[in-house]
């Protein structure tokens, strides 16, 4: 699918709206194992912790909001960059 996209501009990018946890799954697999660079994200509240975790397993973007959210389970820039240093320390 990435080598797809990657007709159209250099960092293809696949944002979805889980159904359950086997999605996050596939979609955690799919973002360390493609070639990069890659942007891979998720839509909603239900799975919104998967913002987190894409960006350390090679996605090159993570889309926050500083003020207010633009799309459902958006972390604020504070609270993302809080949440990756405890992450990456």
């Amino acid at each position: 699918m990435a080598q797809r996209l990657r007709r159209y501009g250099d960092i293809p990018k696949i944002v979805v709206r889980p159904g359950n946890e086997h999605d996050i799954l596939d979609l955690l697999e799919f973002t360390l194992s493609t070639e990069k660079p890659i942007c891979t994200g998720v839509l909603g509240d239900a799975y919104r912790y998967a913002r987190l975790i894409l960006p350390l397993l090679g996605s090159e973007f993570a889309y926050t909001h500083v003020g207010t959210p633009a799309a459902q389970g958006q972390y604020s820039l504070a609270d993302f960059r809080k949440i990756m240093g405890l992450l990456q320390s």
